[in-house]
C-alpha cells in the first residue's frame, strides 16, 4: 500500500513508482544459505539487479503503479 500511495501522490509530477519483485534469488537471506537456494533453482542476485535496471530504464513503464515481476504483473 505504501507503493500505491506514493504513486498516487507523485504521478501528477511525472514520478514513476513500482513495487519490484526481483524473483527467487540466491542471496543468503533467510539464514538458509546461498548454496541451498541455488540447489532449489534460485537465480543469481545479478539477475534481480538486471531486472531493476531494466525497470529504471523504462522497459516497464506500461506497468507503473503496479507490483511487477520479470515475467508478470503480480496480483495483490
Amino acid at each position: 500500500m505504501l507503493m500505491r500511495e506514493r504513486w498516487r501522490m507523485l504521478r501528477g509530477n511525472g514520478v514513476r513508482v513500482w513495487g519490484v519483485s526481483p524473483g527467487f534469488l540466491a542471496t543468503g537471506l533467510g539464514g538458509v544459505g546461498r548454496e541451498r537456494y541455488e540447489r532449489l533453482g534460485a537465480l543469481p542476485p545479478s539477475a534481480g539487479a538486471e531486472f531493476v535496471v531494466k525497470v529504471a530504464n523504462g522497459e516497464r513503464d506500461a506497468d507503473v503503479g503496479k507490483v511487477i515481476r520479470a515475467d508478470m504483473v503480480q496480483a495483490w
